[in-house]
């Protein structure tokens, strides 16, 4: 069995993916969406009971201009 810290590293490295799309009228629209966990990730999402998908939804926002 790993340790706390070696879980927290391995889902450390789970990454989000932020795009900026800069809108002619001068907003700015944020998109943040979660990478697709590697299978290591997803057995320890799992084991601690954890639906990665609801837990890291993708985000959407509206910078005014």
């Amino acid at each position: 069995m790993k340790s706390v810290l070696a879980y927290r590293c391995l889902l450390g490295t789970h990454s989000l993916v932020t795009t900026r799309l800069p809108l002619a009228d001068g907003r700015t629209i944020n998109i943040r969406k979660p990478s697709q966990p590697d299978d290591e990730q997803k057995r320890v999402y799992q084991m601690l009971g954890i639906d990665w998908k609801s837990a890291l939804p993708t985000r959407k926002n509206e910078i005014p201009a």
